[in-house]
């Protein structure tokens, strides 16, 4: 009862304070409630919670959250603190840093994650590789000379983290990491790793690595298609010509059993065809939505329209040359 009527007071404070001009956190203050923050999180507990007993800390707060992630602390101070435990041994404390590190996610934070990546834990490093793909591309751009040599170094490891490292090495558009890529290839022995350098590599511009997913999209194998299909969506707008023939492959994908409880008398009633047409149809909207260049509109049906004529002088070129080859001749 108490607690609530605190709750209750805090947000009486809130509303007649939220306009009210306050300084900002001091370095010592914002030091504290990192450390509260981090001993809470050591703890078991889920951060750094205001009691509601300081008016200006109500004021400077604006909210009233559970953890230091609605706080107005300042990034450049706030930053170095969280970096230091980023080598902590509790790996609650690990993961929180890293988490926190991710949110704040601005220039001068992104080398020093990316320097994690080297670190001696394992957990460590796929954190920080997590942190750095969860930051906005045009927050990397500017350290992407320093920044793509330390992702190929941790990919090097072929340990968790490795698809999503190279995925982001591709979305930072660095060519001059094709044959460090192809090597790598090899590295990566088992079917679902090899697969991320292949589309990497054709996000980059490598012709083969392009080739061999267009032959994965012409194949009679179902299997093979669908797989194409996941790599054409990552590699972007250069895959539309080939997706598009796929909006009419109507052969079946996959069944899936849809989720009901308590269970139906007659589940096969409850199953959901997905066909390669509607894989082919997800795929494209992926790319418009990852494509600055295409802004699709409405539904998905509109998006896929709206494809379509993008890329109809494209089709017609395809279909004019396949016509005037040997085998078109036939």
């Amino acid at each position: 009862m108490m607690q609530n009527t605190a709750i209750l007071l805090v947000g009486a404070l809130l509303a007649s304070t939220s306009s009210a001009q306050v300084r900002p956190y001091t370095e010592k203050e914002t030091q504290l409630i990192i450390r509260n923050h981090m001993e809470s999180i050591r703890r078991g507990g889920t951060g750094y919670v205001f009691d509601g007993t300081d008016p200006a800390e109500i004021t400077r707060r604006g909210s009233i959250p559970g953890s230091i992630a609605a706080l107005r602390l300042d990034r450049k101070i706030t930053g170095p603190l969280l970096v230091r435990y980023l080598g902590d041994m509790n790996e609650r404390v690990r993961s929180e840093a890293i988490l926190r590190l991710g949110e704040y996610g601005d220039r001068a934070i992104v080398m020093r994650l990316a320097w994690q990546l080297d670190a001696y834990n394992q957990d460590v490093r796929r954190e920080a590789c997590s942190a750095l793909c969860g930051i906005d591309l045009r927050e990397l751009e500017p350290h992407k000379k320093e920044l793509v040599p330390c992702l190929l170094k941790f990919a090097r490891r072929v340990e968790g983290g490795f698809n999503a490292a190279l995925e982001l090495v591709g979305k930072l558009g660095a060519v001059s990491a094709i044959p460090e890529i192809k090597s790598l290839r090899q590295l990566a022995l088992n079917d679902k790793l090899c697969d991320a350098p292949v589309r990497v590599l054709a996000k980059l511009g490598d012709e083969d690595a392009r080739k061999e997913i267009v032959a994965l999209l012409c194949s009679t194998n179902i299997s093979d298609r669908v797989k194409g299909i996941k790599q054409s969506a990552y590699v972007g707008r250069q895959m539309l010509t080939e997706l598009v023939p796929l909006l009419d492959d109507k052969s079946i994908a996959r069944r899936d059993r849809m989720m009901i409880d308590p269970e139906p008398p007659d589940p096969e009633k409850h199953i959901i065809i997905v066909r390669i047409c509607d894989l082919a149809a997800d795929a494209v909207v992926r790319v418009c939505e990852l494509e600055g260049r295409i802004t699709p509109s409405g539904t998905q049906d509109s998006a896929i329209e709206e494809v379509k004529q993008l890329i109809k002088p494209e089709l017609q070129k395809q279909q004019q040359k396949a016509r005037e080859s040997p085998a078109g001749k036939k």
